[in-house]
């Protein structure tokens, strides 16, 4: 995640107001994510996606285990996952910046929510950006025309069967 914010602050043309990362299993609805964007009151000041309130795992033998002493907390800051992430350009710079002044934590998405609590950044929640393990819309669900986008597809099959199931495509094609 840090070399992303290095790629885009050091690589690429400052003329978008966002970026977006994204894993490669999330269908996305670029429609949809444009319609949020447009909609949004300001284009500064924003880390956006998938907002997580959670404690430190402490069973040892969990794959995101912190032991007391390398995080003495009962909680982590607010952060987004680290699956589906949307920050403003202004966010991204200082992000980059500040993570050379920031000790390293392992999981990314914790590692940004200290960075955002240093620089006084509020994690926005995106409620249609969902990740995979939530009660969400069977896949022909009319809910699912909201969606930015979703963790939850298991299999290529089901990301076509949403994606040729949205009307703006039907118009398209």
């Amino acid at each position: 995640m840090t070399m992303g914010l290095r790629y885009m602050t050091e690589m690429c043309d400052s003329g978008s107001n966002f970026t977006f990362f994204i894993d490669g299993d999330y269908a996305l609805n670029i429609v949809n994510l444009l319609t949020y964007l447009h909609n949004l009151r300001s284009h500064e000041n924003f880390y956006g996606g998938k907002m997580w309130f959670t404690r430190p795992l402490r069973q040892k033998f969990d794959k995101h285990y912190r032991s007391l002493e390398q995080y003495p907390y009962a909680y982590y800051p607010p952060f987004i996952a680290a699956g589906a992430m949307l920050l403003s350009e202004d966010v991204v710079k200082r992000f980059y910046i500040l993570s050379h002044y920031t000790k390293y934590f392992p999981f990314d998405d914790v590692f940004f929510g200290f960075i955002a609590k240093k620089l006084d950044v509020t994690a926005v929640q995106m409620s249609d950006l969902l990740p995979s393990y939530f009660n969400i819309p069977q896949k022909d669900d009319i809910r699912n025309l909201h969606l930015i986008g979703s963790h939850r597809f298991g299999h290529l099959d089901e990301v076509e069967f949403i994606y040729n199931k949205l009307p703006y495509l039907q118009e398209i094609n």
